[in-house]
This record gives C-alpha cells, structure tokens and sequence, in this order.
C-alpha cells in the first residue's frame, strides 16, 4: 500500500470501525456478518485477501468460516484450500494466534516452514501474512488472517485497531451466545409448562399478574394468560 497521510489513514480506521460496528449490529451470527467483515477490513487496508477463523467447541479445532479475495486478484487456490482445513491449537499460522493470543506476521510466506498453504498461497501471487487474534478478554474464539502480495512496513497504530477489532467480534460471539442460551433456557421452560400438570403464577409489585400459565389451569376453569393483568384481589 502506498504511504497515506496520517489524518488521512486514521479516518479510513475510524470509518472502518464503524462499518464493522454496523455489520455486526445488524448480524445474528458471525456466519452472517463474516463476508462484510472481511471485505470491509482488507479493503481498508489494502490486502488482498482475509480469511475469518472460528473455533469449534465440539471438537477444539479452528475451521474456516469464511474468505474473501480481491476480485481483481483473486485467490481461489489459497481459498479452496483455507475453506477445507481445520485445525487444531498451536499449529500452523491461525493455531499459533489461537494458542498465544498474540498476532503473528509472515514476511515471506514461500520460506516459512509452519504455513502449510504456502503453495497455494504463492500460486495466487500472495507473498505475506499476518494474523490477530479474535476475542474478550484472555479466550481466543477465532483468527482474522489478511495476506498481501508483498511484505510492508506496518505502522503501530495499525495492531492496536486490529487488537480493537478482534475484541469487539469477541463481543458479538459473547452476546450472541448468551442470546441462544436464554432462548434455549426459555423453549425448557415452555416444554415445562406446556407438559406438566403445574400451574405457575407470578405477580409484580403491584400485585397485578405477570404470568399464568400451565397445563392445570383448566382445573381453574382458566386458560393460559387469562388473568394477566388483573390483580391478585380479583
């Protein structure tokens, strides 16, 4: 990338933070939000191609969800191979991030024994890498890796947003996970209601019903949410 005034590149960083900041707003997974997220960051920042990491509970492997290329310097022999991998902490250059937490760069990938895609990488023109870590706090959930076709000098400023960057992704998987477990606690609960012979009421400080439901209302002679609303006088 050619140099770009100061006030200039910290614009395009604050603008590119705010996109992702919209994408992920809008998103309800990061599947969702990945090709935007992508797209957005290596335009901003002159790469030519990003790939986006995810760990895999169930199995305790990194697996690619998803890649983005320069449609004018498109790389679909690193894609293929990126998009059939998986794996595990501590190898190759998304692992390493995983298991350090800490960003890795590679000057030269064709010379650089631990990545594995160098063949294919360099098929496509790509000659570097650098990869941050994606996350709150001290668990890594993921890798944003970004290649180029060259090696540059890359200015301070820039690990700090991409450090920025993997935390607030870190965010969303954090908030979107707590979203799904409540809605999973909420569907136990209904199965609860609408299956056993209980009836549940719950009123709020002012006395007035808040829930009714359960299959024993009818002994009642009640059906669920009849009563919502009305106080516990009536």
């Amino acid at each position: 990338m050619s140099e770009v005034p100061f006030a200039t590149l910290l614009e395009r960083r604050l603008s590119m933070q705010l996109a992702i900041a919209r994408t992920l707003a809008a998103s309800t997974s990061l599947a969702q939000a990945a090709p935007a997220l992508l797209e957005t960051i290596a335009r901003a920042e002159g790469f030519q191609a990003a790939a986006i990491w995810q760990v895999d509970v169930a199995s305790s492997e990194l697996r690619c969800l998803d890649f983005w290329g320069d449609p004018e310097h498109p790389s679909p022999e690193l894609e293929r191979i990126s998009r059939r991998t998986w794996l595990p902490g501590g190898e190759l250059l998304p692992g390493r991030v995983w298991a350090t937490g800490e960003p890795v760069r590679i000057a030269d990938l064709a010379h650089e024994p631990g990545f594995h895609r160098a063949f294919w990488a360099t098929k496509d023109g790509l000659r570097a890498a650098i990869a941050f870590p994606i996350g709150a706090g001290a668990e890594v959930r993921g890798v944003l890796e970004l290649f180029d076709h060259a090696p540059r000098d890359l200015d301070p400023i820039f690990g700090e947003v991409m450090r920025a960057i993997g935390a607030q992704i870190g965010r969303f998987l954090q908030q979107r996970e707590a979203d799904e477990a409540l809605r999973r606690a909420e569907e136990r609960l209904r199965r609860v209601l609408d299956h056993a012979p209980i009836v549940l009421f719950a009123l709020d400080r002012d006395g007035r019903v808040t829930l009714s439901e359960g299959r024993g209302l009818p002994a009642f002679g009640l059906v669920p949410k009849q009563v919502v609303g009305q106080s516990a006088i009536e």
